[in-house]
């Protein structure tokens, strides 16, 4: 059986992903993390990773300017919640443009 959990919470405190999978499911959560309890703002089918090897290596990480948050499967950025727009936050497969946010400065 997999079962693969990684987490992060941007620098300011206001937003956390947190990647969860398992033998047939893989979702990709956005969670608001101001209140008392964090709480589930989306959440990502990501079902592209089941087909992944387990051992795969995986990541959640925010962007250097807090405005994106990725998914990284094997090194590369998989799928991201764009947080441009903080009362529609966006999820979704990635783009290279988007890939580029999160190159290594």
């Amino acid at each position: 059986m997999i079962d693969v959990y990684d987490s992060a919470v941007d620098h300011r405190g206001v937003f956390g992903c947190v990647f969860e999978r398992d033998d047939d499911t893989a979702y990709f959560y956005l969670m608001d993390m101001t209140g008392d309890e964090s709480r589930i703002i989306l959440a990502f089918d990501a079902h592209r990773v089941t087909t992944m090897p387990g051992d795969i290596p995986t990541a959640v990480r925010f962007s250097s300017l807090d405005d994106m948050a990725g998914l990284l499967v094997d090194g590369e950025v998989l799928a991201v919640y764009d947080l441009n727009d903080q009362t529609a936050p966006e999820g979704r497969w990635a783009t290279e443009a988007d890939r580029r946010r999160f190159a290594p400065h």
